[in-house]
Order: structure tokens, then C-alpha cells, then sequence
């Protein structure tokens, strides 16, 4: 789909964490639902994130980036923080549906934290 130029970056990120989902969630059990729904959203994030991350470079070099028609609204830092966000509380979602005890502060600070530091360096270099 990228090759084909597609500029939606939520089709391209859903199929990213469909992907991702995978990994979370290999078989059918009783957390199947919460670790999809935890997988395909962090892809989801992921993808999105490193579309972020690689466009000034990909603008510079004439390179394939989905968000290259996006970045040039005014609103583009509010619209990629929204995306980011919904998909972090898709994450966080299953997360909490999870029944866990050990480790559930350290999981809950990825999600609801963590996964922020890359964004804010991005942000601070006017990146976004």
C-alpha cells in the first residue's frame, strides 16, 4: 500500500497493528481481546510515530512518507497528537482489562508515559 502512495495514515497504521497484534496475541485464549487490542494499537502507535519521526528526512530526500500531505495543515501537530492518543488509549483499554497484578505499574507507565518520551524530544525540535 505504501508503494501505491497512499497518504492515510490510519489505514497504514491499522494494518501496521494488525501486524503487531499478532505477536501480542499468537493463539485464541481468554486475554486474546485485550492483548489484540493492546498490540494493535501499540503497531498502530509505532507506525505512526516513526512516520513522525522520519519526516523532515523523508521531505529532504523525496522519500515516500504518508504524513507528507498532512504536514502541511496548520493543525498538523494537533491532528498526529489525536492519532497518537486514541491509539494509546486503545492500548491502555486492554491493558486495564488485563487481570494483573505483578508489573502492572511498570506496564501502566509504558502506556501512559513511556511511549510519550520520543514524541516530546520530536516536539521540542519543533519536529512535529
Amino acid at each position: 500500500i505504501e508503494k501505491l502512495g497512499e497518504e492515510d495514515v490510519t489505514t497504514l497504521s491499522a494494518l501496521s497493528g494488525d501486524m503487531i497484534k499478532e505477536v501480542f496475541a499468537p493463539r485464541e485464549d481468554v486475554f486474546h481481546d485485550s492483548l489484540t487490542s493492546i498490540g494493535r494499537a501499540l503497531g498502530s502507535f509505532i507506525y505512526i510515530m516513526d512516520a513522525v519521526d522520519d519526516l523532515k528526512k523523508d521531505i529532504r530526500h523525496s522519500h515516500y512518507n504518508p504524513l507528507k500531505t498532512l504536514s502541511q495543515k496548520d493543525d498538523f501537530s494537533a491532528e498526529v497528537k489525536e492519532l497518537l492518543e486514541l491509539s494509546l488509549s486503545q492500548a491502555a483499554s486492554g491493558l486495564e482489562r488485563l487481570p494483573l497484578d505483578d508489573n502492572l505499574s511498570i506496564l501502566r507507565n509504558i502506556i501512559y508515559s513511556g511511549v510519550w518520551s520520543r514524541y516530546e524530544i520530536l516536539n521540542r525540535k519543533k519536529s512535529i
